[in-house]
C-alpha cells in the first residue's frame, strides 16, 4: 500500500529498518481507517470476494466432469485459499475506490471487478497446466486474456475509470503473464530459458515499478503503441501454443508446438532487451525529470496526476 506522505517520510529516514516498520503500521493503520468510513464500499469488496468463490465452484464442477474430481478439488481448495488474502488486500486498499475526480464510490465498479475475476483465475490456470489438463486450460487462459481487453473496453465506455483500477490492472497483467509462463515451464511446453526471461521480463517489471514508486514517489506505468503490440502478438503466440497442445493431435500440434515456442521466447527476449533500456533510461532521468517538469519519460508519468 504506498501512501505518499508516508513515504516522505520513509525517504527522509533513509529506509532504516525502524522508519520501515512504522510506515507498513501507519499504512495498515490507514487501510483499517478507510474500511471504517466506506462501509458500503469495504462491503461490496467481500461480497465480490464471495461471488468470485462461487465462480470457482461452478468452474470446479466443469472441471470434475472434464478433468476428474481429484483436479477440481485442489483447484476450488488453492482458489479459496487466493482469495482470501487478495480480498484482504483489495479492503485495504478501499480508499483507491474513487473516480478520476476523486470522489468516493459506495461499491465495486463492472471493471475492477472483470480485472479480479482475472486475478482470482492464476490458481486454477496453474495447476491446470501443470497437470496437463490441455484443453480446460486452453479455455481458462483465453477467457482471462479476454478479461484484460474487457475491463479497460468497459471502463472507457462506462466512464468508470477508478485509481483502484489504475491500480491493479497493470499488477494483474504482470502477475498473471508472470505466473502463465512459468506454468507453461512446469508443463513442459516452455524451454527453461524462455521462462527465466519471462521472470526477468515480468519480474523486472514489478520490481521497477516498486522501486521507482517508493524512491521517487507516484508513478503510472503507461500504455505505449509498441507495447500494446507486442502484448497482443505474445497472447496470440500463447494461444496457439495451448491450442497446438490441446487440439494439434494430428498434424497441428506437431507444426505449431516448435513454432511457438521460438516466437514466444524471441518476444520475450526482446522484451527483455527493450525493458532494460527503458529502465535505465528511467533510472537515469527518473529524479531530475519528475522535479523538473513531471513530465511523461517515455512511457512513465511521474506526479500525482
Amino acid at each position: 500500500m504506498f501512501i505518499e506522505e508516508y513515504l516522505q517520510d520513509l525517504r527522509r529516514e533513509r529506509y532504516r529498518p525502524a522508519a520501515v516498520g512504522r510506515y507498513v503500521a501507519r499504512a495498515w493503520q490507514r487501510g483499517r481507517v478507510d474500511v471504517a468510513r466506506s462501509p458500503e464500499a469495504a462491503r461490496s469488496i467481500v461480497v465480490l470476494g464471495l461471488a468470485l468463490f462461487g465462480l470457482a465452484f461452478i468452474g470446479s464442477v466443469a472441471v470434475a466432469l472434464g478433468a476428474g474430481l481429484v483436479e477440481a478439488r485442489r483447484i476450488l481448495l488453492w482458489t479459496g485459499l487466493w482469495l482470501i488474502p487478495l480480498t484482504g488486500c483489495l479492503l485495504l486498499h478501499v480508499g483507491l475506490l474513487r473516480d478520476r475526480q476523486g470522489y468516493a464510490l459506495s461499491s465495486v465498479n463492472l471493471p475492477t471487478a472483470v480485472t479480479a475475476v482475472r486475478l482470482a483465475s492464476v490458481p486454477a490456470m496453474a495447476l491446470l497446466l501443470v497437470h496437463h489438463h490441455w484443453k480446460a486450460a486452453f479455455w481458462v487462459v483465453i477467457a482471462a486474456m479476454l478479461t484484460d481487453v474487457v475491463d479497460g473496453w468497459l471502463a472507457r465506455r462506462l466512464n468508470q475509470e477508478t485509481q483502484l483500477g489504475v491500480v491493479i490492472d497493470p499488477v494483474t497483467d504482470i502477475f498473471f503473464h508472470l505466473t502463465l509462463f512459468v506454468s507453461l515451464w512446469g508443463a513442459g511446453l516452455l524451454a527453461g530459458w524462455v521462462a527465466a526471461l519471462a521472470a526477468v521480463r515480468y519480474g523486472g517489471l514489478l520490481l521497477g515499478g516498486f522501486y521507482l514508486y517508493v524512491a521517487h514517489g507516484p508513478v503510472r506505468i503507461n500504455s505505449t503503441l509498441p507495447g500494446k503490440i507486442s502484448g497482443f502478438v505474445m497472447s496470440v503466440m500463447v494461444g496457439f501454443l495451448l491450442l497446438g497442445a490441446s487440439y494439434g493431435a494430428g498434424t497441428l500440434g506437431p507444426v505449431l508446438l516448435p513454432l511457438t515456442q521460438d516466437a514466444v521466447g524471441v518476444l520475450l527476449a526482446g522484451g527483455v532487451v527493450h525493458g532494460a533500456i527503458m529502465g535505465w533510461y528511467n533510472l537515469r532521468h527518473a529524479h531530475a525529470e519528475a522535479q523538473a517538469q513531471r513530465k511523461v519519460i517515455r512511457g512513465v508519468r511521474f506526479g500525482d496526476r
